[in-house]
Order: structure tokens, then C-alpha cells, then sequence
């Protein structure tokens, strides 16, 4: 039962305008690296003031989901938490959050998932997501916690995912759709989606949201809260992407109530991920063009000419896009070989095809 206490070459960016544009307008990632954790020795930093006292609940709910015989045990909770924690008064933010396994007086302490990645991402125990609590999406990744019997505990960052207020103003969609049809100049792109984000701010602001209280610091503490109110010592913090920014958060304002850190795919806190993106897919697509001329095999494989087929290959694209015949029509821009070329640079298992991905665009071979 769930109770309170047992509970650059200037030529050569030109050639990736529409990649640095839409990176730039649309996306914010992740370093591909990981790290080893060290409890920190250090007072906590960016402590709440000590005569604060947080107004803070949690309640058991039904689980707006069906479980299966092989799931351990399942438990629906929401978490009630300041908008501003410095305030006394004010607005609350609603949290869901799912337990599976039992938390147990001197049992193993739980894995908390610490958001999904983005920022942005949930993790799937909203209703309203499209990988609702499926195994393939998010099973597999937790299954060694479940297989040694310790407790795992989902939680959406506030703002996003099954959290309330949901920051997700519903009218970027359609002018990305819009960006990408229309392929505009940088500085239209621009304006369109500063206005995009402009009312999407004004809309949150007159219903009463506090958009400054919708952060990774305020983040973290929702997880302390939640974990004091679980009467759990410590914890142990699993992050993806944006989610390692929330664990080492947490760790930074709470080192003796974190256990262990697995961090996956780095989003350090000092990295502004809209400001660098840019340069950092630009340094990505020069050292795969340079290993693969290093590279005997892949130069025999793609050839030595396998930057400028492909360059010449996304021009011809912008001016003459090509329609693709599937399921849903579908018109191929330069964007859509960029964005997908921009995920499999992220991840060491599938960097290696990006030359591939290359060499068949530049054939007109669509099945990468």
C-alpha cells in the first residue's frame, strides 16, 4: 500500500544550411559519452532555505492501465508539489508516478527513472503518449533492476508527459509541418518560430502558468520530495539524454540522498544544446567524411568522392524534391535526410551507417 512514510569553414557550413537551421529551430540532444559516478564529499549547494516549509503530497490512484501476469507489483500514485517552492501560496503541479515492485523497510533501495530525454520526452505513463506503457519502448531498459527484485520508479519531469500543467501548447506541429514544406530563409524561420514560442508563452501566462518554475533545478526537488515522502533514504538515479542533466542536478542539491548515478548518453548542466548543436552535427559530418577517407575499406566500399556525392546530392534535393510513394504520401526534402542523419549521429551503434546513408542517398536508393 502506498502511505506517506512506507510508501569553421564558412564555404563549407553553407553546404548544411538547412541541417544547422533546423538542429538550430528544433531540436536540442545529447553528447554521446558516459561517465563514471563519485559521491560527492561537498555540503549540498542551492539548498532550499531550511524554515520552508514545502506543501507537498502524494495519494495512491488507480493505474489508468492494464498490467500483465509477468509484471511485478504495480503501484499508481500522483505527487503534489509547489509550482515555486519559494513561495508559501501559489499555484501546485501534479505529478503521476508508477512503482513497480514493493519499496520494503531494508530492502534494496529503487532505481528512479529521472524523466525522459528531450528535453521534452516522457517516459510513457500518460495516457496521451504514444508508447503508453509498452514493453518495446521502455521494458527492456529497466529489466535488470526488476530481474534483482529492486524496486523501479517512473516519474515525468513537470511540464511534460502525464505531469499537470502540461507545457505542450499543441501549435508547434503544424508550423513545423510549415517549415518544412515551405523550406523558408533562416531569418523567416526565424520569425515563424518566435512567434510560434511567443504565443505558446502568452497562452501558459494567462492561464496562470508560472513558466519560470518549469526547470531542471525545480525538477530535481519534485524527485526529493517524492523520495521523502516514500520515507526512502536514498536513491539510486537512471538517466537518459536530458535525464542525466536531471540526476546530476539531483546530485548536486542532494549528494547523501543519492545512492548510484547510471548515466546514459550525457546532457551535461553546463551545455546550452540549442547554441552548439549546430557546430557539433557540422565537427560529426566532417570526421565521418574524413574517416571513411582514412578508412581503406570504406573508400573501397563508397568511394573517395563520397562528400561531394553527397553534398551534390542535397542540392539537387532542395531544388527538386522527390515523392515517395508509402502507406501516407510522403515528399522527401534535404530536412527529413538531415534530421535522420542527426539521430544516428547520436548513438555509437548507428553512427557507423552514416556513411552508408550517404552513399545511398547519393545513388536515389530511399531504403536506408
Amino acid at each position: 500500500m502506498l502511505n506517506k512514510r512506507n510508501l569553421v569553414n564558412n564555404e563549407y557550413m553553407k553546404k548544411y544550411r538547412f541541417l544547422v537551421i533546423s538542429v538550430a529551430l528544433l531540436t536540442a540532444a545529447c553528447s554521446n559519452f558516459s561517465t563514471r559516478y563519485t559521491p560527492r564529499e561537498t555540503k549540498e549547494p542551492l539548498h532550499l532555505p531550511d524554515n520552508l516549509v514545502t506543501k507537498s503530497d502524494i495519494k495512491q490512484v488507480d493505474c489508468s492501465f492494464d498490467t500483465k501476469p509477468h509484471w511485478p507489483t504495480v503501484t499508481c500514485g500522483e505527487l503534489q508539489v509547489p509550482e515555486d517552492y519559494l513561495s508559501t501560496s501559489g499555484n501546485t503541479v501534479t505529478l503521476p508516478f508508477v512503482i513497480l515492485g514493493e519499496i520494503t523497510e531494508g530492502g534494496p533501495y529503487p532505481l528512479l527513472v529521472a524523466g525522459g530525454g528531450g528535453p521534452g520526452g516522457a517516459l510513457g505513463i500518460s495516457p496521451d503518449d504514444p508508447y503508453f506503457i509498452t514493453e518495446e519502448y521502455w521494458y527492456p531498459y529497466y529489466l535488470p533492476t526488476l530481474s534483482v527484485e529492486r524496486p523501479l520508479i517512473l516519474i515525468d519531469n513537470r511540464g511534460v508527459g502525464s505531469s499537470q500543467p502540461n507545457l505542450n501548447c499543441g501549435n508547434f506541429e503544424p508550423v513545423l509541418s510549415d517549415l518544412i514544406e515551405q523550406q523558408p530563409t533562416f531569418d523567416e524561420s526565424l520569425d515563424i518560430y518566435r512567434s510560434a514560442v511567443t504565443d505558446c508563452r502568452d497562452n501558459l501566462l494567462s492561464n496562470g502558468v508560472d513558466v519560470k518554475q518549469y526547470n531542471v533545478i525545480n525538477a530535481a526537488r519534485d524527485i526529493n520530495e517524492l523520495r521523502k515522502l516514500l520515507n526512502i533514504e536514498q536513491l539510486n538515479l537512471w538517466g537518459q539524454s536530458y535525464g542525466t542533466r536531471v540526476a546530476l542536478m539531483y546530485e548536486q542539491l542532494f549528494p547523501s540522498k543519492t545512492r548510484s548515478m547510471v548515466l546514459d548518453g550525457v546532457f551535461p548542466l553546463t551545455t546550452k544544446s540549442y547554441e552548439q548543436m549546430p557546430a557539433i552535427l557540422f565537427e560529426t559530418f566532417e570526421k565521418v567524411f574524413a574517416q571513411c577517407r582514412l578508412n581503406d575499406a570504406c573508400k573501397d566500399r563508397f568511394g573517395a568522392n563520397l562528400e561531394q556525392e553527397f553534398i551534390n546530392y542535397l542540392s539537387e534535393l532542395e531544388k527538386e524534391p522527390l515523392p515517395i510513394t508509402v502507406e501516407h504520401p510522403f515528399t522527401l526534402k534535404t530536412i527529413e535526410i538531415k534530421q535522420r542523419q542527426k539521430s544516428l549521429s547520436l548513438r555509437s551503434s548507428t553512427y557507423s551507417t552514416l556513411a552508408s546513408l550517404s552513399k545511398n542517398c547519393h545513388r536515389g536508393c530511399m531504403q536506408s
